[in-house]
């Protein structure tokens, strides 16, 4: 048996479907696909424009509730985005 790729993050990541918003620039990305989350950063899927990376942006992560939505609102940076496939990686 081959052992898997050694894992180099600080922190783990976990799956975690919900939507979000990200405030980059002027623009405002909405996700509603699947999104990894850790404690230094979250990766997202969009089906819009690649994020320019380097750019502080706001993220707002919805966790539901129609009577009183509860949401989570953090600043962060750009650090990857994907040429040629919708997404992106803010810590």
């Amino acid at each position: 048996m081959t052992a898997g790729p050694i894992e180099k993050r600080a922190f783990i990541r976990v799956p975690f479907n919900t939507s979000l918003e990200v405030r980059v620039e002027d623009r405002v990305i909405r996700s509603r696909e699947g999104i990894n989350i850790s404690m230094g950063g979250a990766c997202l899927a969009t089906r819009e424009a690649i994020l320019p990376v380097g750019a502080p942006c706001r993220v707002t992560i919805n966790l539901g509730g129609l009577e009183n939505p509860v949401r989570i609102e953090v600043k962060g940076t750009t650090v990857r985005s994907r040429g040629g496939e919708p997404g992106g990686e803010i810590h």
